[in-house]
C-alpha cells in the first residue's frame, strides 16, 4: 500500500517493512506540516530513516534540517 498526500505518491522502497514506511509517512506529514513543502519532506524522510536506523552520520548542516523533529 502506498500513501498519496497533495497528489504526490509517497513510494515504499524495496525492503522496506511496513514499520519503517509507516514511521516515515508519520515523519513525512510533520514536516510537511512545518514546511508545506512535499517534495522536501519526502527528501528529509530518507535523511531521517538512514540516521535513525542505519546510523549514517551527516554534517551539521544536514543534521540541523531534521533535528526539529526528532
Amino acid at each position: 500500500m502506498e500513501l498519496t498526500i497533495n497528489d504526490i505518491n509517497i513510494e515504499r522502497f524495496d525492503g522496506e517493512s511496513n514499520k519503517l514506511y509507516n514511521d516515515r509517512v508519520v515523519f513525512i506529514k510533520k514536516v510537511n506540516n512545518n514546511t508545506k513543502d512535499l517534495k522536501e519532506s519526502i527528501r528529509l524522510s530518507k535523511i531521517w530513516v538512514n540516521f535513525k536506523y542505519n546510523n549514517c552520520k551527516y554534517s551539521p548542516e544536514v543534521y540541523n534540517l531534521i533535528k526539529k523533529y526528532l
